[in-house]
């Protein structure tokens, strides 16, 4: 079964990889520190539409930051574990592997990229 959870793993690492590759996250993350650069003009509240506007797309932009550091992390963290659990013939991880593989795979579909 562990044989069967790293392949698993494997092919979702695959697919998170192909969809990360499409996007360039130097670019989002250097609009981010623009971005919090601009949120700490001390006039930032003179206009408050403005300012909202510019946290709304700041968050936003952190929380597409941080979801595709997630899937990146986690999937080769699970590829790996799958691997080290084989080498190991060590299956007393194999629960906790597939949980967090279920997990995954459930936060990569609702993940809209």
């Amino acid at each position: 079964e562990l044989k069967e959870l790293l392949d698993r793993a494997s092919r979702l690492r695959k697919d998170i990889s192909e969809i990360l590759g499409k996007f360039d996250t130097r670019k989002l993350f250097n609009e981010i520190s623009s971005l919090e650069k601009d949120s700490s003009d001390e006039n930032i509240w003179n206009d408050t539409l403005k300012a909202q506007s510019l946290f709304k797309n700041l968050k936003s932009k952190k929380d597409k930051y941080d979801l595709y550091d997630y899937l990146d992390y986690k999937s080769k963290e699970l590829v790996e574990l799958c691997e080290i659990s084989l080498d190991l013939n060590d299956d007393s991880s194999l629960k906790n592997i597939n949980n967090e593989l279920n997990i995954l795979e459930e936060r990569f579909k609702k993940a809209s990229l």
